[in-house]
């Protein structure tokens, strides 16, 4: 067994937290992968880097609200905590209660397992690059 870490670009998002209003981070993301070397590798690291940043283009640009979040959810509109209306098409909702780093990289963690069968997978993801929550 090897490990291997891909470094993401990483994203740029809005989140809420209890106590904080809306605010915006600059996301730093990384994978592990675990895994039998096989024909010299854990795994192609091009290949690798392109599904970690597919992944996380999927939250550039986004408002991350969890389940408790959103107030009201009606024809193409959110209406989140403080009274924020925004365009569905700028919102990401994650199955979760709230948009902590760790339910983020969980998000992200659920949508990376099945592009690496056979493979142990962790997340970190960090609001910024001295605080990271990994997700296994």
């Amino acid at each position: 067994m090897a490990k291997i870490t891909i470094k993401s670009k990483g994203f740029d998002s809005a989140h809420y937290l209890a106590g904080e209003g809306l605010h915006g981070h600059h996301y730093h993301l990384e994978l592990d992968i675990t895994g039998d070397i096989v024909k010299g590798m854990v795994h192609d690291f091009i290949d690798a880097e392109k599904k970690l940043n597919s992944a996380a283009e999927e939250l550039d640009h986004k408002l991350i609200l969890g389940k408790s979040d959103a107030i009201k959810i009606s024809g193409d509109s959110i209406t989140a905590r403080g009274g924020y209306v925004f365009p569905k098409r700028d919102v990401l909702m994650l199955p979760y209660a709230s948009s902590t780093s760790e339910s983020i990289a969980n998000y992200l963690l659920e949508k990376l397992k099945p592009l690496f069968p056979k493979k142990k997978l962790a997340v970190r993801l960090g609001e910024r690059p001295e605080t990271m929550a990994t997700i296994e």
